[in-house]
């Protein structure tokens, strides 16, 4: 392919989100404009809660340009029934088949279009949905310009093997983590078809974090005393993603460090409650536990550094070892302070116990207690980790991701 790549990223969610794929999505389209490539971004014209309505895609998500975009009609009925009272599980079941299958018809009317206008335009998801769905619809001509980038496969053996399928019609994969690419291999997809690439930090945003004083002093937080923040969704998919262990963690690392406080920041806040009842439990003070809601993309580096400790303790689970690639792992890398995570496969692909992280043992509280308290009263170690960690993620930029999958991609599909 010669000449600027064009590039249509077919996006299966509401535009903007909350939710953390939507940041993903955002990011990478804003890289691969960057890199040269002549992009666009389609999108379902669905409902949106109101305070994203009038919030364009760079104000959002702190992009330094706008991103081209089309809305896709489909028939999202979700709104409207759960304001008239219809609201169940088979109703909710019907509406997002409905939404879905209406969805791929007019992506695949106007892909084809598309398609047929210009045959080099590369078709780039993130949604298995769309990457099984659209190959039932369209040509193989159309199919081997595809780019599925996974980032779950099933821990169910016969469920990863029709992803697998899936993803056998089209003309390259991008896996998130080297733990899935194994499994897609040992799935049966040919390993010379499937690029490893984790996720990012946005460097324009991360460029300079500010002191933790000046972040503490613009957050309206104490200044005196240490803080142990959690930064991002309380829960992936209504699963829990480590606040519980924390909670459980805290009678220890309070004893031994009696300055702390807990800062959890990203929502949604209607699970706090929840927590409460879990601190309340533990007989702990409420006081030393603050929950705030998700704030925008711009301040997101303020509350990395305002804290002494960046905690990651996701809990034991198949999916979160094979797939997990949070996008707050590479953001409290660049935000030079210490990280305690789980040591989970998918994030020893990044994270090193004592090199560049404090790692402990999922769904382990007492572990996660040692190594927070380890960490906090050993300022030299924090500083060490912090440091190596902010020199690691130093090239593990959106830019420098998007134009390595654009360098494995646009001559990959050229052979084929």
């Amino acid at each position: 392919m010669s000449g600027q790549t064009r590039l249509i990223y077919l996006a299966n969610a509401r535009m903007p989100t909350e939710k953390a794929h939507g940041a993903q999505i955002a990011q990478m389209c804003e890289s691969f404009l960057l890199a040269g490539c002549d992009l666009e971004l389609w999108y379902p014209d669905r409902d949106e809660p109101e305070e994203a309505k009038s919030i364009p895609l760079r104000a959002y998500y702190g992009l330094s340009r706008d991103i081209p975009t089309r809305q896709i009609p489909c028939l999202d009925l979700m709104t409207v029934l759960y304001h008239a009272g219809l609201r169940g599980k088979l109703v909710d079941k019907l509406s997002f088949r409905l939404r879905t299958y209406s969805l791929l018809a007019v992506l695949a009317w106007r892909a084809w279009r598309e398609h047929r206008r210009a045959p080099d335009t590369l078709f780039y998801m993130r949604d298995l949905t769309l990457a099984k769905g659209l190959p039932r619809l369209l040509p193989a001509s159309f199919r081997r310009r595809m780019v599925v980038e996974v980032h779950a496969l099933s821990p169910d053996s016969e469920t990863r093997r029709r992803q697998v399928a899936t993803l056998s019609q089209v003309g390259a994969v991008v896996a998130l983590t080297a733990t899935m690419k194994r499994d897609m291999v040992a799935s049966g997809l040919p390993e010379a078809r499937i690029l490893v690439a984790h996720d990012a930090f946005n460097q324009r945003l991360f460029a300079a974090p500010p002191s933790r004083a000046e972040a503490r002093a613009r957050l309206g937080l104490p200044a005196e005393g240490r803080i142990a923040a959690y930064v991002g969704r309380y829960l992936q998919l209504n699963k829990e993603k480590g606040i519980p262990d924390i909670i459980a963690a805290a009678p220890a690392m309070l004893a031994a460090c009696p300055d702390l406080r807990f800062l959890f920041v990203g929502g949604p806040l209607d699970r706090v409650p929840h927590y409460q009842g879990l601190i309340a439990a533990l007989g702990l003070p409420a006081e030393r536990f603050a929950f705030h809601d998700k704030r925008p993309m711009a301040e997101v580096p303020a509350w990395c550094a305002a804290a002494d400790l960046l905690l990651m303790p996701y809990p034991q689970d198949p999916q979160y070892a094979a797939n997990l690639s949070p996008l707050k792992m590479f953001e409290y890398m660049a935000c030079h302070r210490p990280i305690l995570a789980s040591a989970l496969p998918s994030i020893g692909e990044i994270l090193q116990d004592g090199t560049n992280a404090a790692l402990c043992a999922p769904s382990d509280p007492p572990s996660l207690a040692r190594r927070a308290i380890e960490v906090l009263n050993t300022p030299s170690l924090g500083e060490k980790l912090a440091e190596r960690a902010a020199r690691d993620v130093s090239t593990l930029t959106w830019d420098n991701r998007a134009r390595h999958i654009l360098d494995f991609i646009v001559p990959h599909l050229e052979r084929t």
